[in-house]
């Protein structure tokens, strides 16, 4: 077990020093002399929150893709996916989609999203394997994968569109956002950027003659292409489309999705200047996170962390292959995007980080992390009288890094910390869970990490009393 103290004196002292007795915003924290040469030598807390600060609710809608078998015990899977409380979910199956429709839509809330490309190609793929067409002008007309003209394909797919979406009404169908198609560049090979834009505005007609207050999401590119989403946004000006959210993939770096939301939500602003009816309301990142860290507690608090700070509307985790040799399998149609094990009951340890990501409330507290690839999030509940902290590592071993909860609103001389340590998978394989007692003094409560290890995440909760754990699932 990671030795968790009591933070000394020390750091509360030299908080009075520097005249950071009240945090209201990150300049005060950043205008203090000297701090960055504090921070390096370990006398500065790494993480401070004001719980007398309150930020704006949460509004991002956190939730997978797929990720679950058409043949399920849904007995066995529902208690862990009740757990996570997912806002969001992708889909293209009919079976997944009967399982959230039917379990999970109404109990938490949890909007659904399905890709109609992925429909499409299933219907009239030459496999369920094929998700792709090659526009060929020599292509042969029984050759399914492919196909001789543009003109072609529109028939085609104005006829599944239509079809699906008269049996979307008349088998009232709930569907809250309509997903155009996934990475265009990966399955409509051949076809120009006007032409795939094309598609949109076919679809959109379609589903708005059907459902006119229809949500519709486009284009879930594979990456974020800045030339490509700004064509696409003033497309969707020209024509006079009514496009709920713009979308597309972030893999790599979240710092870097920060500026590509900043960058979209402006030229949105500025090419819908004169048609505020029709601008593009949202942003989805429906497809997150790099196959490399997957599976590493610190880096899901960070891409959590950044979807929040960047203001995203909804934001889907993305999934991999898991395993090797002979051994691989994906954790799109198994295991809940990495949730659990293959088996789907057992949980991994990045189950954790969305199970108090999902216990955390809604109403968000002021956060500042100053030691270096440490990130938190912090909410409080005035009813419960509770403060509850996610913190993460996604960079570097770190030694005795202190967190001060500052401006502590309740009446209280000690309070419970029930504290979960949830390592990354490459050095431990086990949660594990410890209570303390601290002392509040003077609204202020400090606690120290001995050894915060790369990767690794914290779940944190601070009350008059222990919280209830739950077993674990699975067990």
């Amino acid at each position: 077990m990671k030795k968790i103290f009591i933070a000394t004196s020390a750091s509360v002292i030299l908080l009075l020093i520097l005249g950071i007795t009240s945090v209201n915003s990150s300049d005060k924290i950043q205008d203090a002399v000297g701090i960055n040469k504090l921070i390096n030598t370990g006398m500065m807390p790494s993480v401070i929150v004001d719980a007398g600060e309150n930020i704006d609710k949460v509004k991002l809608k956190s939730g997978f893709i797929h990720g679950l078998p058409d043949i399920i015990n849904q007995n066995e899977i529902l208690d862990s996916v009740s757990q996570l409380e997912p806002k969001s979910w992708r889909m293209s199956t009919i079976p997944i989609y009967n399982f959230v429709n039917d379990n999970v839509r109404s109990k938490h809330d949890t909007q659904i999203t399905f890709v109609l490309s992925d429909l499409f190609f299933s219907v009239y793929g030459v496999s369920n394997n094929q998700y792709s067409l090659d526009l060929e002008s020599e292509c042969d007309s029984s050759n399914k994968t492919c196909i001789q003209s543009f003109e072609q394909f529109k028939t085609i797919w104005e006829y599944f569109m239509e079809d699906l979406m008269i049996k979307t009404v008349q088998n009232k169908i709930h569907i809250d956002y309509y997903d155009v198609y996934n990475e265009p560049d990966g399955i409509f090979n051949g076809f120009t950027e006007s032409q795939k834009f094309e598609i949109v505005k076919i679809t959109h007609d379609i589903i708005k003659k059907h459902v006119p207050n229809a949500k519709i999401v486009a284009p879930s590119t594979n990456q974020f292409d800045e030339q490509h989403l700004t064509n696409f946004i003033r497309y969707i000006e020209e024509n006079n489309l009514e496009l709920t959210a713009l979308s597309w993939h972030e893999f790599d770096d979240p710092d870097a999705m920060l500026e590509h939301v900043k960058k979209m939500r402006f030229i949105i602003d500025s090419t819908f200047e004169k048609k505020q009816n029709l601008k593009i309301q949202e942003i989805h990142i429906n497809e997150y996170g790099s196959n490399d860290n997957q599976s590493v507690p610190g880096w899901a608090v960070r891409w959590l962390y950044s979807l929040e700070k960047a203001n995203v509307d909804v934001a889907n985790r993305a999934c991999w292959d898991m395993g090797s040799g002979s051994s691989v399998w994906s954790n799109c149609w198994n295991g809940l995007n990495g949730m659990l094990d293959q088996d789907n009951k057992t949980p991994e340890n990045i189950y954790f980080v969305y199970k108090a990501y999902a216990e955390l409330d809604k109403n968000r507290i002021f956060t500042e992390s100053l030691g270096s690839h440490i990130i938190s999030l912090a909410s409080k509940n005035d009813q419960t009288e509770k403060i509850h902290l996610l913190v993460g590592n996604y960079d570097r071993n770190q030694n005795n890094v202190v967190i001060n909860i500052q401006n502590y609103p309740y009446d209280a001389n000690t309070i419970q910390a029930d504290i979960m340590r949830i390592p990354n998978p490459a050095s431990a394989s086990n949660v594990i869970t410890e209570i303390q007692t601290l002392p509040v003094s003077n609204g202020m409560i400090s606690l120290s990490i001995d050894s915060f290890e790369n990767g690794d995440a914290y779940d944190i909760v601070l009350s008059a009393e222990t919280r209830y754990v739950d077993q674990i699932p699975g067990t």
